[in-house]
């Protein structure tokens, strides 16, 4: 058996020959890297851990292009909380509530919908609303849990 410390000496060899290729390989791609920071300079803010908040009108095209979406017949659930989300950011709470009542009419009950709904009430003012869909939101999720369960 070999001792701790003969282990921790190859290791460290291995490493420091590995070295100079790790380097070269980071530095030949600094071109390629810069490309990218030039074509998605959100992307890279995000990857350099800067919180990139959504500018107002990237929020009200957003709105606009989404809106025509949703009044089709082929719009994803997803798109219906992405709406929802930019009508809150450009304060249109009331019209946000709007997207996620459609949204519930068109996909049926759902524990998300409803727990979406309660926020978007409470940040609205209406404490009342927003409690009987936080409590519908918690059956409904609680429900989901037991089917999958196996229990009734």
């Amino acid at each position: 058996m070999q001792s701790p410390i003969y282990t921790l000496v190859i290791l460290a060899g291995t490493i420091l020959a590995m070295a100079p290729r790790l380097a070269h390989a980071c530095f030949c791609d600094k071109d390629s890297l810069a490309t990218e920071v030039k074509a998605r300079p959100r992307v890279a803010a995000i990857v350099r851990g800067r919180v990139v908040d959504p500018t107002p009108s990237s929020d009200e095209e957003r709105v606009a292009r989404l809106q025509v979406l949703i009044e089709g017949s082929a719009a994803a659930p997803e798109q219906f909380d992405e709406l929802a989300d930019a009508q809150n950011r450009v304060h249109n709470t009331g019209q946000a509530i709007d997207v996620m009542n459609l949204k519930l009419a068109r996909f049926g009950e759902d524990a998300a919908i409803h727990a979406r709904l309660a926020t978007f009430h409470a940040l609205d003012g209406n404490l009342e609303r927003a409690r009987a869909h936080s409590d519908k939101a918690l059956a409904l999720a609680s429900s989901d849990v037991a089917a999958q369960m196996g229990v009734e």
